[in-house]
């Protein structure tokens, strides 16, 4: 079968040794040629997979511990990690108090500004358990489900036969419908109502900080994502000093915040 393959002149190389071990060698190194030039296909999972991951602005090193440790082979995370483009940066955090993802729910405490209509205007105002709020001109409307980027959008349109070309910001004052999980050497553990938005730091401070025995330099966070999870590590002690802040991410609604130890 290798017949076809076999370099010309190579029939004395195999009779010794060494000419055999040049010419596996020569085979191998086709072989490869081979498999380059037809490309490995990424299968579609392990593409979503990665995309996600990015999109959590996870880096390359993470994005490939996340994907070997999920069982994808080695050859097919690099590929992927090389074909698939990657996913453009996140904007810098604005003042909504939390990511633009974010779902608002029932009995969060949202702030509607209208610029130079403060008669339009609610410094705070609860999400009601039927999922609505209430503001002036518009009365009742429904945000429950829908993120603050939407919310601005249906206000935007209900309050245009009142104002001329409104221009609305909605954020988030208190989170009351979210938890997030404390596991580990932290000194309290178990569910948390995310009662404000904080990022991971505030949030192990909220925690009590970590034990004397946690290893602050190797925390993570485990987040759930389109049905898949991703871990995010963190060193504790450099996010304290301000370094990394990139590595202080939001914390989300079902985040997991561990500290071995």
């Amino acid at each position: 079968m290798l017949r076809g393959i076999i370099p010309k002149g190579a029939d004395d190389m195999i009779r010794s040794g060494y000419g055999f071990l040049v010419f596996c060698t020569l085979v191998a190194a086709q072989t490869l040629s081979a498999q380059k030039a037809k490309g490995v296909k990424v299968p579609d999972d392990l593409a979503e997979y990665i995309q996600v991951a990015r999109s959590l602005g996870l880096d390359n090193d993470t994005v490939r511990m996340n994907a070997l440790k999920n069982g994808y082979k080695p050859n097919l995370v690099e590929e992927a990690l090389k074909s698939l483009p990657t996913a453009a940066k996140n904007p810098a955090p604005d003042d909504r108090g939390v990511g633009g993802e974010y779902v608002v729910g029932e009995a969060d405490i949202l702030g509607v500004n209208v610029y130079k209509e403060p008669d339009a205007s609610v410094q705070s105002v609860v999400v009601r358990a039927d999922g609505k709020i209430t503001l002036p001109l518009i009365k009742d409307i429904a945000v429950a489900g829908l993120t603050c980027p939407q919310v601005e959008q249906i206000v935007t349109a209900r309050l245009k036969p009142f104002l001329n070309e409104p221009d609305v910001s909605v954020f988030v004052r208190e989170v009351h419908s979210k938890r997030y999980f404390v596991v580990g050497a932290l000194r309290k553990n178990g569910p948390v109502e995310l009662k404000y938005p904080l990022r991971v730091v505030d949030a192990v401070i909220e925690a009590g900080g970590p034990t004397e025995f946690a290893k602050q330099k190797n925390m993570y966070i485990i987040r759930t994502e389109q049905g898949r999870q991703f871990r995010i590590e963190f060193n504790y002690k450099q996010l304290l000093r301000g370094e990394h802040p990139e590595l202080n991410v939001w914390v989300r609604p079902g985040d997991y915040i561990y500290a071995d130890q």
